[in-house]
């Protein structure tokens, strides 16, 4: 029998984090679930591990891979899942038991082809000592339509983290738009182009409830930036795919799209400027001037010394930015 929800977890040296991930999906209230496990060539204990839940459970699919990145491996996962819907978690989270049979639920009722939740921030201690929850925090101010919608409804969505593993996706819809992953090595942002790829084509339908809990204290997770470069590289994707958008369309999205394009390429000038590098100042010069400066000096979501910003930056003075990252930033290690 075809199962309800193809859960893919792609797994790279998290053996301290990976059997918490693991259990919460397991013991999933949904029990119609195929939980692909693709090792990504881990050099730990995860292969072993994985390897014992495929022994015990038969919905569990085990894929062992050569070392290829994030990327390669949800790709992987797709390429084998059956599921009627997929899920992703990242094997340093965990989720809530009911968090499958409520996406589902919602993704039946309304037969949108993204079903989006909320998801919790979690930080603690390593040896877990100290911990705190908190739902992300623009969850509560976001404003989108009831029901089902289109992003060109909700653009603010874009401006937010991609969280693409608080949701659930309808298969044939992935297949019908050839959703993949972009393939770089690590992990290298390639949410963010999936993100667009997703929401610029289908159906949403938003769940305000938290079920996905997003660890903060892995120190080898992909949101600590250690390549300034890789922004740079994943907007570059990601204005390829709005540049083909209808005008009415990009009209609707270039905004919120470039604000949080602003604050990711400006964080990723300052890390590059505290070590020293200089090449920053070429991304993000043609970055900023790939954008039609209206979307930025007429809109209301920048204020006026982001609009400041963007001007000297798309008109290569970079000097008088670093000047603004001497006076107000401290160094960072």
């Amino acid at each position: 029998m075809q199962p309800d929800v193809s859960v893919i977890v792609p797994i790279y040296g998290v053996e301290k984090y990976l059997r918490q991930c693991v259990d919460s999906i397991v013991n999933q209230t949904l029990k119609s679930l195929e939980i692909i496990l693709v090792d990504d060539g881990s050099c730990d204990k995860c292969p072993q591990i994985i390897d014992e839940y495929a022994a015990r459970d038969p919905r569990v699919k085990v894929l062992h891979l050569t070392n290829g990145g994030y990327g390669r491996a949800i790709n992987h996962g797709l390429d084998a899942a059956a599921g009627r819907y997929i899920g992703i978690v990242e094997s340093d989270d965990w989720i809530k038991e009911d968090m499958y049979q409520k996406l589902l639920e919602n993704a039946e009722k309304t037969g949108a082809d993204i079903v989006k939740s909320g998801f919790f921030e979690y930080f603690g201690s390593e040896n877990g000592s100290e911990e705190h929850f908190k739902p992300i925090h623009w969850l509560s101010k976001l404003q989108c339509p009831a029901g089902v919608f289109r992003i060109y409804d909700c653009p603010e969505i874009l401006f937010h983290h991609p969280s693409i593993w608080s949701c659930l996706y309808k298969h044939s819809f992935l297949k019908r738009i050839g959703a993949r992953m972009e393939e770089v090595k690590g992990a290298g942002w390639v949410d963010n182009p999936w993100f667009y790829d997703t929401l610029l084509n289908g159906t949403v339908s938003f769940v305000r409830e938290a079920f996905y809990y997003y660890r903060q204290n892995n120190p080898g997770q992909s949101s600590n930036l250690k390549d300034y470069t890789i922004p740079f590289q994943r907007w570059n994707d990601i204005w390829k795919r709005l540049k083909k958008l209808p005008r009415e369309k990009y009209a609707k999205v270039a905004e919120w799209s470039f604000k949080k394009e602003f604050y990711d390429s400006t964080y990723a000038y300052g890390i590059a400027y505290h070590q020293g590098k200089t090449d920053q100042k070429q991304y993000i010069s043609a970055s900023f001037n790939r954008v039609d400066p209206h979307v930025v000096t007429a809109s209301p979501l920048f204020n006026q010394a982001q609009k400041d910003i963007f001007t000297m930056l798309r008109n290569g003075e970079t000097h008088r930015y670093d000047e603004i990252l001497r006076q107000n930033l401290p160094a960072q290690g």
